[in-house]
């Protein structure tokens, strides 16, 4: 009888054992895991100037930013091509070097080609450079090596659908003629507001699984941190026909960014994220500050904004230095410290101070809670086959 009794009260503790620990497996699984994201990097202009290649030659330039250049896609504004036979050389013909152009590989894996520089060496020149980029496994929006008809890319990052494009509305006047009437380019370009729409929303139509729809543009005057009224309309338009994000570049200056409420749709337009790194300094104000603006879209589309100003500087001791660092804290950051022999003016610490403000002002509408789910929908809505696909090249 005493056997039994301590059998059975045995079995019963393994059993409340058995149970407590099924209990704390259910309470395991139970804990929701957080939902995939995906994070997108954008700045602005990459310019070319002979001084600034020399530059590159023997300096990590971009050091102290690269912490902000960490995404799943990290895309700059390629503003020149390389054509190898000539040096580097500046405006009006820009070209750059391929010693140049494989630094920035180091920190951005996508580059948009299309804007009013692609073909200041001429259309071989624009194809040597896209195929580079191809070479190095670099994603290339807006142009190709042989085709003007070029496609968006769409693709699927970390349960996420992803449309993304580029287009320019300006080129350089030097086109490339195929005969007294005509041009080409292997690039988008539509400089007249009908013609980008229908094109954009042709590439749109290609887009069937509730991609987050995003384009960078070429367009606006340059030199001017204000969009006119012609600008305003077009990225309007754009965003009305389906457009979810429109990251602006070519005022070399930064511009605003606006939450549009459109009747049909609404959307977010960067109007321009100003210069990445330039020789402009001094002709105008603000050629010296930039923006790194970094989104980050869960599989929930939720999404948010982050941004960092930007500056570089110039110095000279028996030579030419580029600096450039994140402006992250204090808007009366001083220069950094530097032997004697450096020069510089008094213009680049109150442009530090003034383009903080400026970029703050720009771009912290894009943090609020209006913007985080903008873009939400029911995930059960959209196919979930695409699986994470390599990103094609055009």
């Amino acid at each position: 009888m005493i056997k039994t009794i301590i059998i059975t009260t045995l079995l019963i503790f393994s059993l409340l054992s058995c149970a407590d620990k099924t209990n704390d497996k259910e309470k395991e699984q139970k804990i929701p895991e957080p939902p995939k994201s995906i994070q997108l990097v954008f700045t602005g202009d990459i310019m070319t100037h002979p001084t600034i290649v020399n530059a590159f030659q023997s300096n990590d330039v971009l050091i102290d930013l690269k912490d902000y250049f960490q995404g799943d896609i990290v895309f700059a504004n390629l503003e020149f091509v390389v054509n190898t036979n000539k040096p580097p050389m500046p405006y009006p013909e820009f070209n750059g070097s391929l010693d140049y152009l494989k630094y920035f590989f180091n920190y951005f894996n996508t580059f948009s080609i299309a804007n009013n520089h692609a073909y200041d060496q001429g259309a071989q020149a624009e194809a040597e450079t896209v195929a580079e980029l191809h070479r190095n496994n670099k994603l290339t929006l807006g142009g190709s090596t042989n085709s003007p008809n070029i496609a968006p890319v769409i693709t699927n990052i970390n349960n996420i659908p992803l449309f993304i494009s580029a287009y320019t509305m300006l080129d350089n006047g030097l086109s490339h003629k195929t005969n007294k009437n005509d041009y080409f380019y292997f690039m988008n370009f539509y400089p007249k507001q009908e013609d980008l729409i229908e094109k954009v929303k042709s590439d749109l139509a290609l887009a069937t699984n509730n991609e987050i729809k995003i384009i960078s543009l070429h367009f606006g005057l340059e030199y001017t941190t204000a969009p006119e009224e012609a600008t305003i309309k077009t990225a309007r338009a754009l965003i009305e026909n389906g457009v979810d994000i429109i990251v602006g570049h070519h005022p070399h200056v930064p511009r605003p960014a606006e939450i549009y409420e459109g009747t049909n749709h609404s959307g977010i337009i960067i109007y321009s994220l100003g210069n990445f790194i330039a020789n402009h300094k001094g002709r105008y104000p603000y050629l010296d500050i930039g923006t790194v603006v970094s989104l980050n879209i869960n599989e929930n589309r939720e999404i948010s904004f982050s941004y960092v100003p930007t500056y570089y500087a110039f110095f000279k001791q028996n030579g030419f230095e580029v600096v450039m660092k994140p402006i992250k804290e204090d808007p009366n950051i001083s220069m950094p410290t530097l032997s004697s022999n450096y020069v510089y003016s008094a213009y680049d610490t109150n442009a530090i101070k003034k383009g903080y403000e400026l970029i703050h002002n720009f771009y912290s509408p894009l943090t609020n809670e209006k913007v985080k789910t903008m873009f939400t929908f029911d995930v059960t809505n959209y196919n979930n086959t695409v699986s994470n696909e390599s990103l094609a090249y055009n």
